[in-house]
């Protein structure tokens, strides 16, 4: 973020409320590939959902004459695109602004606390990049904390968005997006999304004078970016620009937002571009007028239920359609899993209710208690395909704390990592959510920890929502998807304990709502840093 853009304070940016990471800049990660189209199993609704698509694009193929040896800098070789279909597991990287950057955000550095001898280091992900990988996990889009990393942020992968970038600096070079694309095309991904344009109509992309940039600028530094993107040999999604609520009603810059998003809408079909992600009309601000309930409070990002609505009606159709089926990881708990089998099948019964107003059976393994505002929670266990069970949760809010919302706990025992892990190794952790009657889920995050005794060493998160999501419902019902952790590296550093927390919260006042938890796994993977 320029300092001159921190004077407007205008820009996508708003301080960090929780542990969350955004992350940048490796190349790609090995993943337990299945074979592309083998089923998943069923639990009661699909694990990879029947999104529907009206008509599969026919997605344009270069007629250009394709030079081999052609650099990332010119536009006038192009490398050749990647076949499509795609196979399942392919790399989607991303890079923009702040929209970007929400899904993997870091907000702790990776250093000593005051109180802590030991390097704490926290992320999380929730954008709707990880939404739609949530509901349908065919492609890769793994980002991870490092310290390595040379932008000095401690994240590397896929995501790219930087909080506060401009489109491109017309005086100077530091963060701006166009200027950061070359380096992701030298990884040679297959797929980028392209964000970008809000924060320079916003202030401009001449840095300390805060002149909002006009929409033929937008315009043309768009096309750039695509130019850049055909001649390296990658597939792009080009996203509209979000409306925003920050500026007055008769502000120019919506003018300037409006008529950019009608050439990016145009871009759908030209040589390189899968698609457009566009929900402005529909979902954002149908008839026109800005949807709040999409929004968090800044009425510039995207809360958690506008972004699982683009992620799963605008996003994910196009990945579906250009992407083979299959999954990036296994999902059955019984393999290779450092949660052992019994605990990743969720069987027993032998699980701890923590407090009296939770009735009925938990799977061995695991407790269940209530943080605030439950008046109970009633429990049982689904018999499910392939020797798997579910722990159904039927949930009943109430008002008895000050806190607007309903949390609900649902823990896994500590896991010992003596003899099972040691310093380098990396891992994730996953589990699988329904909400199988209401809508109220406000949010369901896993909270994965790395310890040594009851000292905090790592933690990260998969689909995390600070507090001030809590009570926003999220948009789901009837409806089932991964909660996966980004990959988690194992610290030089003594460390015996691993724990994993799953947190299910909803409005205090609103109806009562039943999820379905299976499938918990914890895996070791690859160094993603070498592949």
């Amino acid at each position: 973020m320029h300092v001159n853009d921190r004077a407007a304070n205008k820009l996508p940016f708003r301080k960090p409320t929780g542990w969350y990471s955004y992350m940048n800049r490796r190349p790609a990660t090995r993943r337990e590939l299945l074979q592309a189209g083998v089923s998943m199993i069923g639990i009661g609704v699909a694990f990879l959902p029947k999104v529907a698509i009206t008509a599969a694009p026919q997605f344009p193929l270069s007629t250009t004459v394709v030079d081999e040896n052609s650099g990332i800098g010119t536009t006038d070789n192009h490398r050749p695109l990647p076949a499509l279909p795609l196979p399942v597991g392919t790399r989607v990287s991303a890079i923009g602004d702040s929209h970007i950057g929400y899904g993997v955000y870091a907000g702790t550095p990776l250093v000593p606390g005051p109180s802590n001898t030991f390097a704490v280091g926290y992320s999380m992900a929730n954008g709707f990049i990880e939404w739609a990988r949530a509901l349908d996990p065919r492609f890769d889009h793994d980002s991870w904390y490092d310290i390595a990393d040379p932008t000095g942020r401690n994240i590397s992968g896929a995501n790219q968005g930087i909080f506060g970038a401009h489109l491109e600096w017309n005086n100077q070079a530091p963060t701006g997006i166009l200027t950061r694309l070359p380096v992701l095309l030298s990884k040679r991904p297959a797929v980028i999304i392209l964000e970008g344009g809000t924060n320079s109509i916003n202030s401009g992309d001449i840095a300390g004078r805060n002149s909002p940039a006009a929409a033929a600028d937008i315009i043309a530094k768009l096309d750039k970016g695509l130019q850049l993107a055909r001649a390296g040999g990658a597939w792009v999604i080009l996203m509209t620009i979000y409306p925003r609520g920050d500026w007055p009603k008769n502000d120019v810059r919506h003018k300037a937002i409006a008529a950019s998003n009608d050439w990016i809408r145009a871009q759908q079909g030209r040589d390189g571009v899968l698609g457009v992600v566009d929900g402005n009309d529909d979902i954002l601000a149908p008839g026109g007028i800005q949807d709040l309930t999409m929004y968090e409070q800044d009425k510039i990002h995207l809360a958690p239920k506008g972004a699982r609505k683009i992620g799963k009606e605008k996003l994910l159709p196009i990945l579906q359609a250009a992407i083979s089926a299959g999954s990036t990881f296994n999902s059955d708990p019984a393999v290779e899993n450092l949660a052992g089998a019994n605990m990743g099948r969720l069987d027993g019964v032998e699980g701890d209710k923590a407090d009296p107003e939770i009735m009925g059976q938990i799977p061995s393994g695991f407790r269940c208690g209530i943080g605030r505002n439950a008046a109970t929670v009633a429990c049982s266990i689904d018999e499910l395909e392939g020797a798997i069970r579910g722990a159904r949760l039927a949930v009943t809010p109430t008002d008895n704390n000050d806190a607007a919302y309903t949390h609900v706990q649902f823990n896994a025992n500590p896991i010992a990592t003596a003899g099972i892990l040691v310093p380098g190794d990396w891992i994730y952790a996953a589990m699988f959510v329904e909400q199988l009657a209401g809508d109220q889920l406000g949010t369901a995050r896993i909270v994965f920890k790395l310890q040594q005794g009851k000292i905090l060493l790592r933690s990260v998160g998969g689909l995390w929502t600070s507090s001030g999501d809590f009570a926003h419902p999220v948009g789901a019902a009837k409806e089932g998807w991964w909660i996966k952790t980004n990959p988690f590296l194992m610290p030089d550093l003594p460390f015996n304990t691993l724990k994993c927390d799953l947190d299910i919260t909803s409005d205090k006042k609103g109806t009562p709502f039943t999820v379905r938890l299976s499938r918990f796994i914890i895996r070791k993977i690859a160094d993603p840093r070498l592949t």
